[in-house]
């Protein structure tokens, strides 16, 4: 395609090249969904996605910004209306990124008449765009919107780590539930007051999902009903969701450990019992996992006992492809509960393990171990182990590790797994001075929901 100018402009006005912008925009939807994917992959790490999709997305999305006005009037702003939130969420950045003008305030009008895709987009672009003062635009529009894109703002809110605490305290409990679900997980950033009168308002008949929320929340307050109820759940195994599974894995106590292991009797919630035992760390946990590895060759199970262990399982030794009218589903959501992207669920690989290369590494490996111990990547847990452990595990564990560092560190240190990967090392970096509970939960939850 020949490219298309614009028509002569003043006096040393550039030359727009249309078919390499187009060729910008349509990269950039392509990459910033390959992103979101990335995001929750079983087999990439922090390393991979910064130097991968997420550098050549910037490329494109910088492609777009040098454009201009006549970029944005040509193709960013009809992009808004497209049915694609990726491509909504580039250009809503690009619009946004613009060092000619501020255009936040007319994506943020967009919110209000946008269909549900397009919001998406818009969000997304919210929760990562770089502009300075979003915050405060974000706050000031909130008030004025209707529940739907007033509860998305605020997820945008809370994605960004801004102080929500005058927004919460204007809304009630009750509400649509996108909007309470929403208010829910800003409670981890407000004082915590605050954030008790609507995790306690959440801990009796409400659905699942605000139920879930209420919990991520407390007990990142070390709010004890909370913590009480996930583990009563799990130890009278009448376990509705994942957020109780990995509360007690995250604990990282032996008596948790324990109760875990005995899910995996649980068939309805045995996929989700095997992910969860990888952040517990002890090796009555990792020895589970070892028979099953033994009888069934299960990946799901290797990841967990790597995750514990250090086993290089991305070594070929370890692995066999399965064929591909065999392959399982690409991601396992057996026991459902809890939203994906906030704490995601059991993934898959098409691959099974050779079960003599495991226990042949671990009959070497195995002295090292310690039986009162707990053990991250081989390592011998430790905040700064934690901390170290977000870089290095799969994109896929990352949430449920930045949960046990926002709860050790009571909300001290918060990442959020889904912002630019730069961001994310910004805050893994102030992490490393602050001080953590090191114990299991039941030592530490001591406030009152």
């Amino acid at each position: 395609m020949a490219d298309r100018p614009i028509p002569p402009g003043p006096r040393g006005a550039r030359r727009i090249l249309w078919d390499v912008l187009e060729e910008h925009l349509d990269e950039a939807s392509f990459l910033w969904r390959q992103r979101e994917r990335s995001l929750l992959a079983p087999d990439e790490r922090l390393e991979d996605l910064a130097g991968g999709e997420e550098a050549r997305l910037l490329a494109h999305l910088g492609g777009l910004v040098t454009g201009g006005r006549a970029a944005a009037g040509r193709l960013l702003w009809p992009a808004l209306a497209a049915e694609e939130p990726e491509r909504v969420g580039a250009a809503a950045w690009s619009l946004m990124a613009s060092r000619e003008e501020d255009r936040t305030p007319s994506v943020l009008e967009a919110l209000g008449t946008a269909e549900d895709a397009q919001r998406a987009g818009l969000l997304r672009a919210l929760e990562l765009g770089e502009r300075t003062g979003l915050e405060g635009a974000l706050l000031r529009v909130a008030p004025g919107l209707e529940a739907l894109p007033q509860a998305g703002v605020l997820e945008v809110l809370v994605h960004r780590g801004a102080d929500v605490t005058p927004l919460l305290a204007r809304l009630a409990p009750g509400g649509p539930t996108p909007l309470h679900r929403a208010a829910l997980r800003a409670a981890r950033l407000v004082p915590t007051p605050l954030a008790m009168a609507w995790v306690r308002g959440a801990m009796e008949d409400a659905p699942p999902s605000l139920q879930d929320a209420a919990r991520v929340a407390g007990l990142i307050h070390h709010l004890r009903e909370p913590w009480l109820r996930c583990r009563k759940e799990v130890e009278q195994g009448r376990v509705r969701g994942r957020v109780p599974l990995l509360a007690l894995a995250i604990s990282g106590g032996p008596r948790e450990t324990e109760a875990l292991v005995r899910g995996l009797e649980w068939p309805q919630l045995r996929e989700e019992v095997l992910w969860a035992l990888g952040f517990c760390g002890r090796l009555s946990a990792a020895e589970a996992l070892l028979d099953i590895i033994r009888d069934e060759g299960s990946w799901a199970a290797a990841d967990s006992f790597a995750t514990i262990t250090g086993l290089p399982l991305e070594e070929p030794r370890f692995l066999e492809r399965v064929p591909e009218d065999e392959e399982p589903a690409e991601e396992g959501e057996a026991g459902g509960g809890g939203d994906e992207a906030e704490l995601p669920g059991p993934g898959v690989l098409a691959m099974k393990v050779h079960a003599a290369q495991v226990e042949a590494w671990w009959r070497e490996a195995r002295p090292r171990f310690e039986d009162r111990g707990r053990y991250l990547l081989g390592r011998p847990w430790s905040p700064e182990g934690l901390v170290a452990a977000l870089e290095e595990v799969s994109m896929r564990r990352r949430p449920v590790l930045a949960w046990e560092l926002a709860v050790r560190s009571q909300g001290a240190c918060q990442v959020e797994p889904r912002a630019w990967t730069w961001v994310q090392r910004a805050a893994l970096s102030r992490a490393k001075g602050v001080r953590m509970s090191v114990q299991p939960f039941e030592a530490f939850m001591t406030g009152n929901a």
